[in-house]
């Protein structure tokens, strides 16, 4: 079977300590079609110097782009609108691909007809442990049941995900406005437009968490979670618009947590305005423990939350 070309689009910013693995794992994919399009966010460290160095090893194999820092999503759609290949694949430049991935993934895709391929996801953690999570697709998870995983917590970061280059174009690429779960929202945005989804279970995509310089971070930090609310927001309206009105349930116990960490934090203008994206009466369908969930119907979540931080430092 004749397997089309693929790329893989990197955007890289201050990744010099992790960025020649990332690349080096690429490389070793054993589908004879792998281009890489790496797209540095303006870095401040030797990013640009380690690109340089692939650039000259690999024969062609990859290209690269050096601008402002504009964010991660402005360098995947740079990477995105240069591919010319039926298949695009996007990677941070802190995680990597084992075994035949891309190659099944793309037989995958060509056999079923996919527009979007979930492969298996690894985590590894800083302490050396690891699990693994996924692949999803049919015939166990159809894209409404996907939607409600995902909302849930059980996402599939790049790694583990393949595009067909027309549809990802089609849905109108990654939402440069998003700042947080930028890979959560356009996953969940492609699933409620019907997007065509195939499992393939060869091959892993290695999430590492802890990497110094890592995109990803604690997400309980005010500004994080102001970014949060706002991706919550435009998924509320996508669901919406698309029919999936089934998934406002899921976004409302995101939404939820959000103003509970928020009200965790002293953060009490951020955690109001959680609470006011809640659809009438939602606020009360309160999530966590029993005494929680008691103490939260008795007083408020706000109430609850405040007093417990009272006694707490009591």
């Amino acid at each position: 079977m004749s397997v089309p070309a693929v790329t893989v689009v990197l955007p890289c910013y201050n990744a010099a300590g992790h960025l020649g693995k990332t690349l080096d794992s690429v490389l070793a994919q054993d589908h004879p079609e792998v281009r890489l399009i790496a797209v540095d966010d303006g870095s401040t460290d030797a990013t640009v110097a380690v690109l340089r160095e692939y650039e000259a090893r690999c024969a062609g194999r990859l290209t690269w782009q050096s601008g402002p820092n504009q964010g991660a999503n402005h360098a995947r759609n740079a990477g995105l609108a240069l591919a010319e290949t039926p298949y695009v694949a996007f990677l941070d430049a802190d995680d990597a691909y084992e075994g035949p991935l891309l190659r099944c993934a793309i037989e995958t895709a060509e056999t079923e007809g996919a527009d979007l391929v979930f492969s298996t996801m690894e985590i590894r953690y800083p302490d050396g442990s690891a699990k693994q999570r996924g692949p999803y697709g049919p015939p166990d998870y159809d894209n409404r049941r996907l939607v409600r995983e995902w909302l849930s917590g059980l996402q599939l970061n790049p790694s583990a995900t393949l595009w067909r280059t027309a549809f990802v174009r089609q849905i109108g690429g990654w939402d440069e406005a998003i700042r947080l779960n930028q890979d959560g929202e356009i996953v969940l945005r492609a699933l409620m437009r019907g997007a065509r989804v195939g499992a393939n279970r060869h091959g892993r995509g290695i999430y590492r968490l802890g990497v110094p310089g890592s995109l990803s971070g604690a997400q309980r930090q005010p500004r994080k979670l102001a970014a949060l609310l706002d991706t919550m927001d435009s998924l509320r309206a996508e669901a919406e618009a698309t029919g999936f009105g089934d998934a406002v349930e899921g976004i409302d116990f995101v939404v939820y947590r959000i103003a509970r960490w928020s009200f965790e934090a002293g953060e009490i203008a951020l955690g109001r305005a959680a609470l006011s994206r809640l659809k009438k009466g939602a606020y009360r369908r309160h999530h966590g423990s029993r005494w929680h969930r008691l103490g939260a119907a008795l007083l408020g979540l706000e109430r609850k939350v405040r007093l417990s931080r009272y006694f707490a430092r009591g």
